[in-house]
């Protein structure tokens, strides 16, 4: 079974917004002080009022060494914020071998070179986030790689640390 991780708008590294798997487990992460959202009771409401509450679990802040044991037993990545002008997770999802599901909009759109490199979508349309979740799964192991291999060789292209220090080298370099 494949997982999909959200994560919280604009939310640093280790802040995961949400773990939503294919199988029986159902885990929402959100990010906040002490591991605990704003939007928390709310969305335990929420799950409350679905009668789900066995498959779903909160948890807080996610250590470094966490994450990336999450980050490894996750497929998609997930995120749409309403404003993202950069959206540097995406890069990091794609470098970590997950595919991309981001908004149709702003900085994530560019990284997913307009849905080419993963799936993008208007924040707000449940309808077309359950439709790329089911694409995703209907893929065959071939076209998941080489989604995930375009994402990667991609980013690794445009963010790559010694590419972006020779941008700026040239941005800096007296006369430019």
């Amino acid at each position: 079974t494949g997982v999909i991780t959200c994560f919280a708008d604009a939310a640093p590294a280790g802040h995961p917004d949400g773990l939503i798997p294919w199988g029986d487990v159902h885990r929402l992460r959100l990010p906040g002080e002490s591991g605990d959202g704003r939007a928390r009771p709310a969305l335990q409401a929420l799950v409350s009022t679905l009668q789900c509450a066995k498959a779903v679990t909160f948890h807080g802040f996610l250590d470094e060494t966490r994450l990336q044991e999450v980050r490894a037993v996750c497929d998609v990545f997930t995120s749409l914020p309403l404003d993202e002008p950069f959206g540097p997770l995406f890069p990091e999802a794609a470098l970590q071998g997950q595919l991309l599901v981001g908004p149709n909009h702003g900085g994530p759109m560019e990284i997913l070179e307009g849905g080419a490199l993963g799936w993008a979508l208007p924040p707000f349309s449940v309808e077309a986030l359950a439709d790329a979740y089911e694409a995703i799964q209907a893929l065959p192991d071939s076209e998941v790689d080489h989604y995930r291999q375009r994402a990667a060789q991609s980013c690794r292209a445009r963010f790559a640390p010694e590419v972006i220090s020779r941008r700026l080298q040239t941005l800096l370099a007296p006369g430019s």
